[in-house]
């Protein structure tokens, strides 16, 4: 008896060793990476979107859909507040290869960048401050006025405090530049 009890103790610590690095590396992936997670669990037929927004209510994204986006409303239909205000540096960027991965036009939430603009929205926004979600709102009043951006997609992580605001236009984003301004994240 003493021998099988050994014999399944080795077994299973061998298991466990072998194991746990595939089990730990699949565990850092998911919590460093969520949007992986999220994206990965999309369902987007036709290539639309559900991106989560605030209250648990989800938009659909498609790219003919020609409602701009909505902000938060309280209970009385009343806009709700920025739940933060920050001063971050806001740059544009395009679908082009030399600025983006393989899929220029994919946003890492899932969405086509490029079939919304031929609708003519570009509302479209990469950010990692504070690790905002998919859906989020912002504006950028000192630049837009009371145009609203939706977070689709992410940055590089070395841009923490950083907006990029994704143009159809190259030279409308060249013009654009690199610019200090206030944000509201709704």
């Amino acid at each position: 008896m003493a021998k099988i009890t050994q014999k399944i103790i080795r077994k299973t610590l061998y298991l466990f060793d072998k194991l746990l690095p595939i089990f730990m590396l699949f565990v850092a992936i998911n919590w460093s990476m969520p949007q992986l997670a999220w994206a990965a669990s999309l369902d987007l037929p036709g290539g639309a979107a559900q991106l989560p927004v605030s209250g648990g209510r989800e938009e659909n994204l498609t790219a003919a859909d020609p409602a701009m986006p909505h902000l938060p409303v309280n209970e009385a239909g009343t806009i709700k507040s920025p739940r933060l205000i920050i001063k971050a540096r806001v740059t544009a960027y395009n679908s082009l290869p030399g600025q983006t991965d393989n899929t220029p036009c994919i946003t890492a939430s899932g969405l086509n960048v490029c079939e919304r603009a031929q609708n003519g929205r570009e509302d479209i926004v990469a950010t990692n401050i504070k690790n905002l979600p998919f859906g989020t709102r912002i504006k950028i009043p000192e630049l837009f006025g009371d145009k609203v951006f939706i977070v689709a997609d992410r940055m590089n992580p070395r841009f923490a405090k950083s907006v990029d605001i994704w143009m159809s236009d190259y030279d409308q984003a060249i013009t654009f530049g690199k610019q200090w301004a206030t944000v509201e994240i709704f």
